[in-house]
């Protein structure tokens, strides 16, 4: 399947599961924690009460129904604390956890990087060199938890509420992509599904990482 044109480089023939695996898989770059923060602010449970911690004393900080973004979310936050991947409803759910002496420092460092990054992309700030890296890692992680993960041909992102949305609208402002919000099950949500723009978005991302590690290496960390 062709997700970049020739007018953007070389063309790469890759299946919906295979793109899949090269986002998952992508080296964490310096831009990490804010891949986190936003799997955090879309897929944290609830509500977390230490009574909540499993036999083990771990807390939930990411519950997703794809393994491959838990895996990932693991990786990515295995500079703050180490990450457990448990499947407490089966195999349809995956918990990213942290030991609960763990859990507020690594919700306060999501938090502030959080912020940060909405700072960073408010309508005044202008574009820099830093803010499409930023803008990469953001949407790589939002095409991971796009509603039916990435895809080639449409890229739609529950963004949950407002701020999260508008947030993505202008990361992909500056990668040059056109994205929309819309509602979506009477939520926001950013939607880019012209053809060539959702090929552009994901030659962008796989351009930026092209070396790729298993799925699944987060389990083994």
């Amino acid at each position: 399947m062709t997700i970049a044109p020739a007018a953007y480089g070389s063309r790469v023939e890759l299946p919906a599961a295979r793109l899949r695996r090269n986002l998952a898989g992508a080296p964490v770059g310096q831009h990490g924690l804010v891949e986190a923060a936003l799997a955090w602010q879309r897929l944290r449970p609830p509500l977390v009460e230490p009574a909540w911690a499993n036999q083990y004393g771990y807390l939930p900080i990411v519950r997703t129904p794809d393994e491959d973004v838990a895996a990932r979310v693991a990786r990515l936050l295995s500079g703050l604390a180490f990450c457990v991947v448990s499947h407490p409803d089966g195999p349809r759910s995956s918990d990213v956890a942290v030991v609960g002496s763990r859990h507020r420092p690594v919700i306060r460092a999501l938090t502030l990087v959080w912020r940060d990054t909405q700072r960073q992309f408010a309508p005044a700030v202008s574009g820099t060199g830093a803010l499409r890296e930023t803008a990469i890692a953001l949407w790589r992680m939002a095409s991971l938890i796009a509603d039916g993960g990435p895809n080639p041909h449409l890229v739609t992102v529950g963004a949950g509420t407002p701020g999260t949305a508008e947030v993505l609208l202008a990361a992909a402002a500056r990668l040059g992509v056109r994205a929309r919000i819309q509602r979506v099950r009477r939520r926001p949500a950013v939607v880019v599904d012209e053809p060539d723009q959702v090929r552009l978005l994901f030659a962008t991302l796989l351009r930026t990482h092209p070396r790729v590690q298993p799925a699944g290496a987060a389990l083994a960390r």
